[in-house]
């Protein structure tokens, strides 16, 4: 088991436009960010952490796109139409007050569009 702890903004918890899944979700990333703001997590380890059905994890993950938070990019096997990985990336949502204080983790990074 990974020791340590995992930050959530305050403006994400505070958004009430995401719903539980959405919330969950957001903190499994935020989990397994590396340095460059990306993770690839899989759906099911996504799934087992957060305590929700792929299917949940798959409605969260679109909710925090659609919502700015995240961006997904689907990487597929070379050559195939099989489906490798997802890569997450944290988005500069622009969110979280003049002093930015309570904004910890996943935030200044201008991968998203």
């Amino acid at each position: 088991m990974k020791q340590g702890f995992t930050k959530v903004e305050n403006y994400v918890i505070d958004d009430r436009n995401l719903t539980y899944k959405g919330r969950l979700v957001y903190m499994v990333l935020g989990r397994h960010m590396n340095g460059d703001r990306k993770c690839y997590p899989s759906l099911r380890r996504i799934a087992q952490i957060a305590g929700i059905s792929k299917h949940s994890v798959m409605r969260g993950s679109e909710e925090l796109v659609r919502s700015g938070y995240i961006s997904a990019e689907k990487r597929y096997v070379p050559g195939t139409k099989e489906h490798d990985r997802t890569i997450y990336r944290a988005c500069d949502s622009g969110r979280g007050g003049a002093n930015g204080n309570h904004v910890v983790q996943m935030r200044h990074h201008r991968w998203c569009k």
